[in-house]
């Protein structure tokens, strides 16, 4: 799943923002991802974006090694 990940930020790299498209005001404070399986994309999200709170919920919570300050996994 990392590999996978990895390719499609190297693939959009050229895009303002690789990690989505969809338009994120400035006075965002929450991201939500449903599905977030191994949770690198919340991450790295939440690395992008210090200042917004990331929410990754899925069936269980990915392992958690490593989590920013403003990341949380959440399981169903």
């Amino acid at each position: 799943m990392q590999a996978a990940h990895l390719s499609y930020l190297v693939l959009d790299s050229k895009q303002k923002n690789p990690l989505f498209r969809s338009p994120l005001p400035a006075t965002a404070q929450h991201i939500l991802d449903i599905g977030t399986g191994d949770g690198e994309w919340c991450r790295d999200v939440a690395d992008a974006f210090p200042s917004t709170f990331v929410l990754g919920v899925d069936l269980s919570p990915p392992p958690d090694t490593w989590v920013p300050a403003n990341c949380k996994f959440e399981g169903m």
